[in-house]
């Protein structure tokens, strides 16, 4: 994807959403990478052994 090291709220946002049941609201403007620091756990989340969304 051409990351070469994570933008501040990333650094913050990921290692917590990796976590088990939390929630986050991520204040910060645009173009700071929010929309990767929610994607990027949500992708690593996925059972891919599950047939069901």
């Amino acid at each position: 994807m051409g990351y070469e090291s994570p933008m501040p709220v990333q650094e913050e946002v990921i290692p917590f959403l990796l976590g088990e049941d939390n929630d986050v609201i991520a204040l910060a403007q645009t173009g700071t990478g929010k929309t990767a620091a929610f994607g990027l756990p949500i992708l690593q989340k996925i059972d891919v052994t599950r047939y069901q969304p």
